[in-house]
């Protein structure tokens, strides 16, 4: 009996926990500009998150036996934490992804502004003078179209 309680608890706690992933997702979400390619990819991790986490969990807690009491678990966990605190931690998830999607976009800016300023440093004074170069001689020899005379 005390197994079988401590199996419901910890199914219990795995539907609670899926939901907190998935309000992650969700705020994710929020702050995508191309929804569909997110969603899609968000949704494959999810899921494969998901069934890694309830195989692992089946096998860890019930050496892999599946009872009817560890869907109830589940659905009870989800629904408590729904019910509960999913609004808050919604708020709070959406706050932090929303930082941290602003702290990597100055980021990349950066390494990009900074890839940009070397590239201008590097090539084009050495590619770039060529160009003019050989612009300028071949403007010299020929005609206006830089074909030879003759």
């Amino acid at each position: 009996m005390t197994h079988d309680l401590t199996v419901f608890l910890f199914t219990a706690a795995m539907g609670a926990s899926l939901s907190l992933v998935y309000d992650l997702m969700r705020a994710i979400h929020s702050y995508c500009k191309d929804k569909n390619a997110v969603v899609a990819i968000t949704d494959i991790i999810y899921w494969i998150f998901v069934s890694c986490l309830l195989i692992y969990g089946i096998e860890y807690i019930n050496n892999g036996v599946i009872r009817w009491y560890e869907f109830a678990g589940m659905i009870l966990g989800i629904g408590i934490y729904k019910l509960s605190i999913s609004g808050i931690i919604y708020c709070i998830l959406c706050t932090v992804t929303g930082f941290i999607i602003k702290i990597a976009e100055y980021i990349f800016k950066f390494c990009l502004t900074a890839g940009h300023f070397l590239y201008k440093i590097i090539m084009v004074p050495l590619f770039g003078g060529c160009k003019r170069s050989n612009y300028g001689i071949r403007k010299l020899s020929g005609d206006k179209n830089g074909r030879a005379k003759g």
